[in-house]
């Protein structure tokens, strides 16, 4: 069982959509596409059993997803734009 330990990059982890996050990303050409960001948790996570819903979780644990988005994309030369969820 998991629980809610990080694991490592690659691994393959079941887990149940909560949510998506809609957002715009205009990439260095100028073109603007869309690039939504599905938001799931881990299947057996102990902490986030009870989430069902996007709008369950915390917000400032939304926005920091929202931001770290805006922060990845701008350091490839991007902007990510979040539009609603």
């Amino acid at each position: 069982m998991l629980g809610d330990e990080p694991v490592g990059t690659g691994c393959v982890v079941q887990a149940r959509l909560v949510g998506v996050i809609e957002a715009e990303q205009t990439g260095r050409d100028g073109k603007t596409t869309r690039n939504d960001r599905s938001i799931a948790i881990a299947a057996e996570s102990d902490n986030l059993s009870h989430i069902n819903s996007l709008h369950e979780l915390n917000e400032h644990l939304v926005l920091e997803i929202e931001q770290f988005f805006m922060l990845y994309n701008t350091a490839a030369g991007k902007e990510f734009k979040p539009l609603g969820r």
